[in-house]
């Protein structure tokens, strides 16, 4: 079983809704052990961090959110739009994504879980 520490964006006029939805699918993943609120960045971005414990594998559950990326109307061409962005940025203690992990929004995040 592996932890998994996971930051939510979006920057669309619907973000909140499209975090939620983002949320749920994470219902048929595993656990969901945690979410900090939604938070608005300077860099007008809603974000918010999700704990989830699962048996998958990073590389499976990758796969699971780009899926859901998509599903919810992502599309990796237009970087300006972007309905949902999931990026898993740890998983147990190791840091996957350095940038992600030290960015203000995550940290603030974060803070708001414990």
């Amino acid at each position: 079983m592996h932890t998994y520490f996971i930051l939510l964006g979006s920057n669309t006029d619907d973000a909140t809704e499209k975090i939620r939805q983002a949320l749920m699918s994470f219902i048929f993943i595993g656990d969901i052990a945690g979410v900090s609120p939604v938070e608005k960045s300077d860099n007008g971005y809603y974000n918010c961090v999700v704990v989830v414990r699962t048996s998958l594998d990073t590389a499976s559950l990758t796969e699971q959110t780009k899926a859901t990326e998509k599903m919810l109307g992502r599309n990796a061409d237009d970087r300006e739009h972007i309905p949902i962005d999931i990026d898993i940025v740890m998983c147990d203690t190791d840091i996957l994504r350095p940038r992600e992990a030290s960015a203000p929004y995550f940290i603030s995040c974060m803070e708001a879980l414990v």
